[in-house]
């Protein structure tokens, strides 16, 4: 390779590290360059901002949920717990789809747009056909996180859905942290690590309450109430939250919230077969949440981690299936890739699809004169009133657009 194609690839390789590692705001004006001249990027690249964007809607799904989860052949218990959702967004639809059919996933969206959602219903479909089938509790999943404080925010949420999922369930699906904030042993110490840990988790059984850990009837280890009165003695057991590193260790909860460095110090050990069965040898998924977050060093280090438990799994003729979600990126299928080591062939990526708005002027007809000629007194705005027609009325404009409303798509 010549100097010039050399330094033509580090240039572009930069371009896309900063395309990727940009606020979503600056992504979306980088990716207006795509199709266009590279050499624009290189002075766009500098500014630094601030930027200006609108926020589209997001498409919902076809379907009701009932009949989108009974077609996918979604367990029963999943249909019930999710029964409040009137229907899914497209794009957690097609996520459910390629995601219960063992496809490596990654999934693009905006912030509030249901990431989360459109990866956890079908992992928890999946864990649930996984017990259904196995003789031994096992680990089943790893979610990782860049960092503990967004497991931790995210943990109530998920404590929420499986509550739901359990009530159909004669074998619960099972959750736990893992980190360096996780105790071990039965100590005070341990406690009170516990329920600083769990001081900011609202009671999600319940209109108000907490989360509140003590210690466990039979005086060894701890267990999880749902309070509606955090001060009041009694409360509904939450046993399938596992507290303590000892009980994760022993008890393999079906799904482990963790983060990078926390794999990278327990694999140090390879000699540790508790913990290759725990971490590596035992889940079938691994879910990487903000994927985005991973650049840099930091991404090429959690790449390398992910390397040495590929190399594990391997060795039991074995695989994972890789799911991500990441913010608006334009390039979420590179990051995806060399995070997870798999070619763009071996991956699929579900991205947000914004409703458009399209009009059919061939339906439109007669439409008043005012609408499309007179200009808007931004004074008077919020009464409605034209500037050169002062008897039309807020009222009277929403009775005249409402004419032209089944010509907007």
């Amino acid at each position: 390779m010549d100097i010039n194609s050399l330094a033509e690839e580090s240039k572009e390789a930069y371009q896309e590290y900063e395309m990727g590692s940009k606020p979503s705001v600056h992504k979306r004006l980088l990716s207006k360059f795509e199709s266009g001249d590279r050499d624009d990027l290189d002075d766009f690249l500098k500014v630094k901002g601030p930027y200006q964007s609108h926020l589209g809607l997001t498409k919902w799904g076809d379907k009701k949920w009932e009949d989108f989860a009974e077609d996918e052949n979604l367990e029963d218990s999943i249909i019930e717990a999710f029964s409040e959702f009137d229907k899914l967004m497209a794009h957690q639809e097609d996520a459910v789809r390629q995601i219960t059919r063992g496809n490596n996933t990654l999934i693009s969206a905006s912030t509030g747009t249901g990431k989360t959602e459109a990866w956890f219903i079908p992992l928890l479909n999946k864990i649930i056909k996984e017990k259904r089938d196995e003789d031994e509790q096992r680990t089943k999943s790893l979610i990782i996180y860049p960092t503990k404080a967004l497991a931790q925010d995210q943990y109530q949420r998920f404590i929420g859905y499986l509550g739901k999922v359990n009530q159909q369930l004669k074998d619960d699906i099972t959750i736990g942290i893992y980190d360096g904030d996780t105790p071990s042993g039965s100590s005070s110490e341990a406690l009170e690590k516990i329920q600083n840990s769990f001081s900011h988790i609202d009671n999600p059984f319940g209109e108000s309450g907490k989360l509140v850990p003590e210690p466990a009837p039979e005086a060894t280890g701890f267990r999880l109430l749902a309070k509606e009165d955090p001060e009041n003695s009694t409360g509904e057991p939450v046993d399938f939250v596992y507290l303590t590193k000892d009980r994760i260790e022993k008890e393999n909860p079906d799904i482990i919230l963790t983060n990078p460095d926390t794999i990278n110090y327990r694999l140090i050990d390879i000699n540790d077969s508790k913990t290759l069965d725990t971490f590596v040898k035992q889940p079938s998924t691994v879910i990487f949440d903000e994927i985005h977050l991973y650049k840099g060093q930091f991404g090429a280090n959690a790449s390398m981690i992910l390397r040495r438990m590929e190399n594990i799994k391997s060795a039991e003729d074995e695989q994972f299936q890789y799911i991500a979600s990441s913010a608006t990126v334009d390039n979420g299928e590179e990051i995806f890739s060399r995070i997870f080591n798999v070619s763009n062939d071996e991956q699929v990526t579900v991205e947000e699809e914004e409703l458009g708005y399209e009009v059919d002027w061939s339906n439109i007809s007669n439409i008043p004169d005012y609408l499309l000629n007179s200009e808007i007194d931004s004074q008077k705005l919020g009464e409605g009133i034209t500037e050169d027609r002062p008897d039309i009325n807020t009222q009277q404009i929403l009775e005249d657009l409402n004419v032209y409303e089944g010509s907007f798509q």
